[in-house]
């Protein structure tokens, strides 16, 4: 199956033909569909397409080329609407200074109120990850959650020294975070707490319509696997495991083996010890990988 995960299907040649569009794609294999806004009333377009249509999926943003015209009121508006579970992202959004169509100034303010984040577990992992959102002048980061004061006065000093305002804080025990997903102002949660929490916390936040970025693992039993699967699906937000070893060429090829069981039989027919080196070799550099992140 395809998926066309950048279309405007609302533009005026081929809204007139929607069907015809829809049934051309699918006798060439394109099942699914990401209808992007490109500022409010192109959103809120996309977003009655993806009403109308289960297989059409929608986002809502303001283009950097349109940031000038966007109306004073916008961001609520897209608030309103970047809830319902076929919206898939925010978007378009960021930053064009090559066609420079809208000003700089607007752009980054647009580009900035679009992009709100809140961190929850501001220990030596979160404040790793906050010290590197931080150097984004165009993010918002608008609350933070820890159950310890001093890794929150550490989470704050990152933040000023960035030269960001300080954030709503949320320290109230063990179940504030709710509090914080509950905001209506936040795009999406970061989460670097201790292993329990990752899944309760990930779902709580897509429930409230927030996108979610998870250290590993996300979940410590299958069945929260599936949790934050359905839940994701259901919500239609976003669950993005933060970790990229599993992107690494060596870790790929073997994925890619698995995928293909006759290429598998005839690896494993080659010989064991080959195999156990190559796993070998991922390990040492998933722990080396590990390593140098904890002494740097």
């Amino acid at each position: 199956m395809l998926v066309d995960t950048h279309c405007h299907l609302y533009f005026d040649e081929l809204i007139k033909d929607i069907d015809g569009v829809l049934n051309r794609a699918d006798k060439l294999g394109v099942k699914t569909f990401i209808c992007v806004g490109t500022d409010l009333n192109d959103s809120i377009k996309s977003f009655k397409l993806a009403q109308q249509y289960e297989n059409i999926y929608s986002t809502a943003g303001i283009h950097p080329h349109n940031a000038e015209a966007a109306e004073n009121n916008y961001i609520n508006k897209l608030r309103e609407i970047l809830v319902n579970k076929k919206i898939v992202a925010v978007g378009e959004m960021g930053l064009d200074y090559y066609r420079n169509i809208s000003n700089p100034d607007s752009q980054k303010l647009v580009f900035k109120e679009q992009l709100n984040l809140g961190f929850i577990g501001t220990g030596l992992r979160g404040q790793w990850v906050l010290w590197l959102v931080a150097k984004y002048p165009e993010v918002n980061i608008h609350s933070i959650c820890d159950i310890d004061d001093e890794m929150i006065s550490n989470a704050l000093k990152i933040l000023n020294d960035a030269g960001k305002p300080e954030p709503k804080i949320y320290n109230n025990g063990d179940e504030d975070f709710l509090n914080l997903v509950n905001r209506d102002d936040l795009n999406a949660v970061i989460i670097a707490t201790p292993w329990e929490w990752h899944q309760p916390m990930a779902v709580a936040a897509m429930k409230q319509g927030k996108h979610v970025g998870v250290e590993v693992p996300a979940a410590i039993t299958v069945e929260e696997c599936w949790d934050l699967i359905n839940t994701s699906e259901k919500t239609g937000k976003e669950c993005m495991i933060m970790e990229n070893v599993c992107y690494y060429k060596d870790t790929m090829a073997i994925l890619n083996m698995v995928r293909k069981e006759d290429t598998l039989s005839d690896f494993y027919l080659a010989g064991k010890g080959l195999g156990l080196g190559i796993l070998f070799l991922t390990l040492f550099r998933s722990l080396f990988s590990l390593h140098f992140t904890n002494t740097n």
